[in-house]
């Protein structure tokens, strides 16, 4: 028995050794290769005027992009399709000022802002402005699910109380609740399953706390990572599952999260050389996009990630064919349940920003 023990250990070993000796030569797990699609020039995404910002905001399962072109003399709404390429869309309600797309669910509605007014767009009932509670206003709607239900932002006069708002499919608003101890709050998406995700706080930079008012009437609120001091919620997907970040004491370090639907709280990674990251959407399939940043930096140093449970995080640089020479991914904004992402960067030899959609290659 002893000659056995002796013989088989060492043999045991040099077995395990052989195998992680195997492991380390196997290339890393990638999430899949995309192709990449650029949109028309749109403008700067930085550098300029709030106003006049460029940005895609929103992709649907159709591949439909919404966002706010800053090309034309007044910025103005667009919607982009690969079949139907670039539509423009004017502020009917508010001429001659801005207009911006937030959010496109699957039908083709739209939610987006004016200038301070929140507002709905379908094929059907074009430009309306929607309403507000008396006492709040200059608030903007940000997302809207698959059955026209609206969710957004709204403010009391000299915008001193923030309050998540929502619309039914009838557009008759309403306030959503308030967090015990929390006297604001604040939407950032919405999922098709009725959930909406957001924010509730006191002072928005200093006690932030991730809330999902659920489609039950009922809302919880997600922890931040041990030893931060808040937490941010950006999306959210039919599982339950929340994205979005946790800050640490100083404010200054995000670290992108995922909570599931028992609220616990998984820290995703980070890219190797960067200081911080956020998550910014997930997928019916648990899919994360998001963004990672240098601190100290500017949004040169920005870049865009995916995170999935298989391959864990990776820069979105790595696996995209056909991006043209100069072009470097910053960040990523959406996800769709199809896999596609919509996308911004920067083109170093013609000095523009760029755009894009990254469709997976199917084997």
């Amino acid at each position: 028995m002893r000659r056995s023990l002796s013989f088989g250990r060492p043999l045991l070993l040099n077995i395990l050794l052989f195998i992680s000796l195997v492991l380390s030569l196997a290339p890393p797990v990638q999430a899949g290769s995309y192709l990449w699609t650029q949109l028309p020039y749109i403008g700067e995404t930085y550098g300029v005027g709030a106003w006049d910002q460029a940005w895609v905001n929103a992709i649907n399962d159709g591949g439909q992009v919404v966002g706010h072109d800053q090309t034309a003399a007044i910025p103005r709404a667009f919607i982009w399709s690969a079949s139907d390429g670039m539509q423009y869309y004017d502020n009917t309600i508010q001429p001659n000022l801005p207009l911006d797309f937030l959010d496109i669910n699957n039908k083709g509605e739209i939610a987006g802002m004016g200038y301070y007014i929140p507002v709905y767009w379908s094929q059907k009932s074009g430009l309306m402005q929607l309403a507000e509670p008396s006492g709040y206003g200059e608030g903007f709607a940000i997302g809207i699910n698959n059955k026209g239900e609206v969710v957004g932002k709204t403010y009391s006069p000299g915008f001193v109380t923030s309050r998540a708002i929502s619309w039914n499919a009838q557009h008759i608003p309403q306030l959503l609740s308030l967090l015990p101890g929390k006297s604001q709050s604040a939407v950032s998406s919405t999922g098709n399953n009725g959930d909406v995700i957001g924010n509730a706080f006191n002072n928005y930079y200093v006690d932030n706390l991730a809330v999902l008012w659920m489609k039950n009437g009922g809302m919880k609120s997600f922890s931040p990572l041990p030893g931060d001091t808040q937490s941010v919620g950006y999306g959210a997907n039919p599982k339950g599952e929340v994205v979005g970040y946790s800050i640490d004491p100083t404010g200054d370090i995000f670290s992108a999260t995922l909570w599931d639907k028992k609220g616990d709280i998984q820290y995703l990674g980070n890219l190797a050389g960067f200081s911080g990251n956020l998550a910014a959407a997930i997928n019916s399939s648990s899919q994360v996009v998001g963004i990672a940043y240098k601190l100290g930096t500017g949004e040169e140093d920005h870049r865009p990630f995916i995170w999935t449970k298989k391959a864990g995080i990776q820069d979105l640089n790595d696996l995209v064919q056909g991006l043209p020479a100069g072009v470097t991914l910053r960040e990523a904004y959406d996800i769709n349940n199809q896999g596609q992402i919509i996308v911004y960067g920067f083109d170093s030899i013609l000095e523009l920003s760029v755009h894009g959609v990254l469709t997976p290659i199917t084997e």
